[in-house]
């Protein structure tokens, strides 16, 4: 199975920071961006495998817009779905995305949500 590729976008230093140190332990590659549109350059044919992280509120757009964009290059290419997550402390319409995790809760319980996902992914 191809190494899972987990994609963060987010501006908060420190949430990348605990991410980064999970990640660093798991069978995954990992690329961290706070550009929604480096974000985008991530889905090609031969990177069919991924997991995007998108923090709601950034600056020039939100993790939700960034996900609608995901979904429409996807389609118009003929990509496979990739798994979009959400982070969070408001309140999100779950179209276009797989999942909302809490941005600010305990680490535990965030990377134990991130895990249950690569488990399925990961043999």
């Amino acid at each position: 199975m191809d190494k899972q590729h987990v994609v963060i976008l987010d501006d908060n230093g420190l949430f990348l920071l605990m991410l980064e140190q999970h990640f660093k332990t798991q069978p995954v590659w990992l690329s961290v961006t706070n550009d929604p549109y480096e974000c985008l350059s991530f889905l090609e044919p031969n990177n069919s495998n991924l997991l995007f992280v998108l923090d709601i509120n950034l600056p020039e757009l939100s993790g939700l817009q960034v996900a609608k964009m995901i979904r429409a290059k996807e389609q118009q290419s003929g990509l496979r779905p990739s798994h979009i997550v959400v982070t969070s402390s408001e309140h999100v319409n779950p179209t276009r995305i797989d999942e909302k995790i809490e941005k600010f809760v305990a680490k535990e319980a965030l990377v134990s949500h991130i895990n249950r996902f690569l488990a399925t992914k990961i043999e």
